[in-house]
């Protein structure tokens, strides 16, 4: 059993005991008549079937050696710092004794078990942090709901943000004569807003105003600030295509080497200080791409201690091939084998395999499941100009009701993997 599995077993005990499981805190009319022996914890509970060996406790690891093989070894576990047992309890003590020694060991192993949980998963996964954050803005209130994630990572993180806003082209009329004067202040209007809205945040920040089209700016933003995370909103169906310098979600999916998290027009504000991904949807086509987006998944499930689940869509019609069951477990077993053993999760991951539209798929599991997240990966060489408005990507992005993280694959394929068909989860 892994600490992780022994934590979960000790916590669910800690809630058995404080709910009443055992009689009303601590005392009743009626109770199981001894502590772990009568839980749901002990593998002979009076519902078990048949008799279990010992052997097969959860809480074994925790007895010491020399009494394993004792009558009742659970009984031998020292709870505090004198070494009393469950055993010497019962023989010497009382049973409001018994119970508060037994929840104040129950609370102290647990917070034991979490800092080391939590150390060993800082050496077996490597964690993902962002450090300066590029918050994409037209300065209308569809940014709302972008910016207040913008911020909470940039508290959470405690990175630097970077407000950025792209100047329309603008042409000037006849009593418009002084172009540069009229720029001008169009950037000093644009960066007056970008800097009330951080302000008074208690945050690092910069603003950025251009000009220039957003296929040069926002390279440029990302080299030279060491940009590690890109966070914009959306107007609607048709807003990728209307937000700031039009068709700019084209762009920024096509230009970022870093992470873009994406707010639609279904997502509210979340709280600047207090944003909570508890449900994490990774959604893959199962090729090279998925290998550097399902990091930032998995990552942000162990820090955050949330829900994960991997779903594949399979190709319509699937499951009246002859070898459509096979499919679907071959499916399963490639979505498992992107976890790692060594990695251990709060929550047990799922494993989703559907069939049919992809985006429908990802878009009704995430509401369905109050998903906070959804992750997709992007190949490095993924071309949205001809079906960008039709592709999962876009219609995820435009539809989702919660936030979706974008990261796109820079690893170089090898000849054999060049040909690859992305349109295994239905065209991103």
């Amino acid at each position: 059993m892994s600490k992780t599995e022994l934590l979960r077993a000790l916590k669910a005990e800690l809630e058995f005991l404080q709910q009443g499981g055992y009689g009303q805190a601590f005392r009743s009319s009626w109770r199981p008549t001894i502590l772990i022996r009568d839980s749901i914890m002990c593998p002979n509970a009076v519902s078990a079937p048949a008799f279990h060996p010992c052997d097969e406790c959860k809480l074994l690891p925790l007895v010491p050696p020399e009494k394993k093989n004792l009558p009742n070894p659970c009984h031998q576990i020292p709870l505090n710092a004198a070494g009393e047992t469950l055993e010497e309890l019962y023989a010497k003590g009382t049973q409001e004794q018994a119970d508060r020694a037994y929840r104040e060991w129950l609370c102290a192993i647990i917070a034991k078990f979490e800092r080391e949980v939590d150390m060993n998963a800082l050496e077996t996964c490597t964690s993902i942090s962002f450090k300066n954050i590029l918050f994409l803005t037209d300065l209308t209130e569809t940014s709302e709901a972008a910016y207040s994630y913008a911020l909470s990572l940039a508290h959470q993180y405690q990175a630097r943000i970077y407000p950025a806003h792209a100047i329309p082209p603008h042409i000037p009329t006849e009593l418009e004569l002084n172009t540069i004067e009229l720029s001008r202040k169009a950037q000093t209007a644009a960066r007056e807003q970008l800097t009330g809205l951080v302000k008074h945040a208690g945050i690092s920040y910069l603003t950025l105003v251009t000009e220039e089209a957003l296929e040069e700016a926002v390279p440029r933003w990302i080299r030279e600030l060491g940009i590690d995370l890109i966070v914009m909103g959306t107007h609607g169906r048709r807003g990728l295509e209307r937000f700031l310098l039009g068709s700019t979600a084209e762009v920024i999916f096509r230009t970022a080497t870093c992470p873009v998290l994406t707010v639609g027009p279904h997502v509210p504000p979340r709280s600047e200080k207090n944003l909570e991904f508890t449900k994490i949807l990774f959604a893959t086509d199962l090729t090279r791409s998925s290998e550097s987006a399902v990091t930032y998944a998995l990552s942000c499930a162990h820090d955050r201690l949330a829900h994960l689940t991997l779903m594949h869509v399979l190709p319509e019609g699937t499951h009246r091939d002859p070898d459509g069951s096979r499919i679907r477990e071959f499916a399963v077993d490639e979505l498992k084998k992107l976890v790692p053993e060594v990695l251990e999760l709060w929550h047990e991951p799922q494993f989703v395999v559907e069939e049919g539209d992809a985006a429908e798929h990802i878009i009704n599991y995430a509401a369905d499941e109050h998903a906070d997240l959804i992750v997709l990966g992007l190949p490095q060489d993924k071309r949205f100009s001809t079906h960008f408005h039709t592709g999962v990507t876009y219609r995820v992005v435009s539809s989702s009701p919660c936030a979706v993280l974008t990261i796109r694959d820079l690893t170089h394929p090898s000849p054999d993997e060049e040909d690859v068909d992305v349109r295994r989860l239905g065209g991103a």
